[in-house]
């Protein structure tokens, strides 16, 4: 019954359909059925994974374990701890077994590092000029045209006085090796204004996004473009406002796996459950999992089934959180 209340609720929020009883979706345009994990709408059918409308076929992959659950009693452990003074994006690579990338704040040169869990860089990585790092907010990793890309976020704007922002785009380079990297440089502005931010993540598919952190008020949540411009100033699209249920009233981190998606404040993580589309699921009622007691906590990165948080700080601990699916 869940799962059809998930294929109604997702049918709703792309506007075919209503809920009725027991997860039975009702369209205006035509009749609905929903049976079991089976729609039938008109010319469409979603049966277990798969949709079909007309001539178009999408499969979406079913999560195969929900962390509400496996991470919910999982305890912190500290092993390892970072160098730099200011950690405020940590991704794990899709590369690299056990590898995570990591970067300083604002005011740091524009490098990054790699490193094990431990704490230990195993490589040093240059972007050279016209790179700068002014804040660099956020770090992950997902799919680009060059296969597995790292995404660094030069998105951060204390004092609102940006008229745009870059996320930096760098292919996983193989092998690991201290020096310059290529990268290709996305610069994006809002369509209303300027915003603070220090949350970047990217979907399954490869499409950016960024969540705004604002003091004592909502945020919200906007989309790149399916295939940003490296060559001229795109323009994100604002999808929907949020705010974390409990806690801290900003966001400071973020990041996107199979599951769903993982938010983060100063002192609390959030995870919110895949339900098809990333408006959709961060509109969803997240659960609130387990989170170290960390100074200021910034970072936050999926690896497995489990997930990793660090907080700006020199020396400050890297913790594992291994859930139990």
């Amino acid at each position: 019954m869940q799962d059809t209340w998930r294929v109604c609720l997702m049918m709703v929020a792309a506007g075919l359909c209503g809920c009725g009883e027991n997860g039975t979706s009702t369209g205006s345009g035509g009749s609905t059925t929903t049976t079991g994990d089976t729609t039938t709408t008109d010319d469409t059918t979603t049966t277990d994974d798969t949709t079909t409308t007309d001539d178009t076929t999408t499969t979406t992959t079913r999560p195969s374990w929900d962390p509400c659950t496996a991470c919910r009693a999982v305890v912190p452990t500290a092993v390892g701890a970072v160098a730099i003074p200011e950690a405020s994006g940590l991704a794990a690579s899709a590369v690299h077994d056990g590898i995570f990338y990591v970067h300083d704040d604002s005011g740091a040169s524009a490098t990054f590092s790699a490193i094990e869990a431990s704490g230990a860089v195993t490589a040093q990585l240059d972007l050279a000029s016209p790179a700068t790092n002014f804040d660099w907010e956020d770090a992950a990793v997902g799919s680009c045209p060059a296969g597995q890309c790292i995404y660094i976020g030069d998105i951060g704007d204390n004092a609102l006085i940006r008229s745009s922002y870059v996320v930096y785009r760098v292919p996983e380079p193989s092998p690991l090796t201290s020096g310059p990297v290529s990268f290709d440089r996305i610069e994006y502005t809002y369509p209303d204004g300027s915003h603070n931010a220090e949350t970047l993540f990217v979907d399954a598919d490869g499409r950016l996004y960024v969540v705004t952190k604002v003091a004592g008020a909502v945020s919200s949540l906007y989309r790149f473009p399916t295939n940003p411009s490296t060559t001229t100033v795109e323009t994100v699209e604002w999808v929907i406002d949020l705010e974390p249920p409990t806690g801290g009233s900003q966001f400071t981190g973020g990041d996107a796996g199979e599951v769903g998606v993982l938010l983060r404040t100063y002192s609390s993580v959030f995870f919110y459950p895949w339900l098809g589309d990333v408006g959709v699921t961060l509109s969803g009622a997240p659960c609130k999992l387990p989170s170290a007691s960390e100074p200021q906590g910034e970072t936050i990165a999926w690896r497995g089934e489990g997930y990793y948080t660090v907080s700006e700080g020199t020396g400050s601990s890297i913790y594992e959180y291994a859930c139990n699916p």
